[in-house]
């Protein structure tokens, strides 16, 4: 896996460029966004060989801060109702997202359950690279599930109608799951029939490259590849693969949170936030972690009784923001991703989930 870190150099100048281009009329917009992976996402074409007739672009949403921010998430009944970035120094925060889709079309996380505790490496693939789209899923009255994405506007693009097409009134419904978006910006899904995971590009709705075997729903690792076992369908991640096929197996004491870098991971446990990888597996594991095996590592956060929920990782992977409880505060805190005192951001209300970090 490459650097989180975002080039900020190449990016301004490209978003210059662009917004130049854009001005002649050749480019729509730009974006930045921390970098999950691009090396080895599965059977990627270059999108400029798909594109024949590009259909209107989606409607961008508010810039985004390039340096990047914890993403909160405000939900409304069960659904997805905003996204706000917050500064990670000032505590600022600004509506980087807002949802205005069909009720029915919801993410494949859940944000309606207090206690979840959501991994952010799998949320932020829900995402394109810009926060203008949102991966959807949703069940049709004819028994078939569709998926797509809406972006800022509310506008609802429907992939599964338009790589199926027509079909016979006998035949089988599409039954599409899983919807997320790749490091490349492409949109995924899982279809479950065809036991294949499909890229599909944005701009032109059109399959990009050949489908690959995925038999379940599942998300991209950290090496990039899609890993179709170790997911839970409300966005907790069960295992997490590492180098060298070690996995960390989680459960509702000791839960991924996110990606530091190819060999380690943020964990919550009832300790508090750890960082755990290959090197703490122990003898005769067989290649799989424990929850012993994180009980003699010393937790990031000192002593507290604040109780930590979701946490996610800076885009440098320096700095770690969490989510944390104490009677009815409820509050969003950053700290070096070493160690020290937690440092409180913002109060949050109830209906406030921290999501990832862009």
């Amino acid at each position: 896996m490459q650097n989180r870190g975002v080039i900020r150099k190449g990016l301004i100048t490209w978003c210059v460029i662009a917004l130049i281009s854009a001005l002649m009329g050749s480019v729509t917009g730009c974006s930045t966004n921390r970098e999950r992976t691009n090396a080895s996402s599965p059977a990627v074409a270059s999108p400029q060989e798909q594109v024949d007739e590009s259909p209107a672009a989606p409607t961008p949403g508010p810039e985004f801060d390039a340096e990047g921010g914890p993403v909160l998430g405000t939900f409304n009944g069960g659904g997805l109702a905003s996204l706000e970035q917050v500064n990670g120094s000032t505590g600022e925060a600004s509506t980087v997202y807002t949802y205005r889709g069909p009720a029915e079309a919801k993410p494949s996380f859940d944000l309606a359950i207090p206690a979840l505790q959501l991994t952010a490496w799998y949320v932020d693939q829900v995402f394109d690279p810009g926060l203008d789209l949102m991966a959807v899923n949703w069940a049709e009255s004819d028994g078939s599930r569709h998926v797509g994405w809406v972006d800022q506007s509310g506008a609802l693009s429907d992939v599964t109608s338009a790589v199926t097409g027509e079909q016979s009134d006998f035949a089988a419904g599409p039954q599409h799951v899983n919807a997320l978006f790749d490091a490349n910006g492409n949109f995924r899904y899982v279809d479950v029939s065809a036991h294949t995971l499909n890229a599909v590009d944005v701009r032109t709705l059109k399959p990009v490259g050949k489908p690959v075997p995925a038999s379940d729903p599942g998300f991209f690792q950290p090496n990039g590849d899609w890993d179709t076992f170790n997911l839970y369908e409300t966005g907790i991640v069960k295992d997490f693969l590492m180098p060298a096929r070690l996995v960390i197996t989680s459960d509702y004491q000791i839960a991924v949170q996110d990606v530091i870098d190819a060999k380690r991971v943020l964990v919550r446990t009832p300790d508090g936030l750890k960082i755990m990888g290959p090197a703490n597996l122990k003898k005769g594991n067989r290649g799989t972690f424990h929850t012993e095996d994180g009980e003699s590592i010393p937790s990031i956060t000192p002593a507290t009784d604040w109780t930590i929920s979701t946490a996610a990782v800076s885009g440098d992977g320096k700095k770690a923001a969490f989510e944390a409880s104490r009677g009815e505060e409820h509050a969003l805190f950053v700290m070096d991703i070493g160690g020290g005192q937690p440092k409180k951001l913002v109060d949050l209300s109830t209906t406030q989930r921290l999501l990832f970090w862009r």
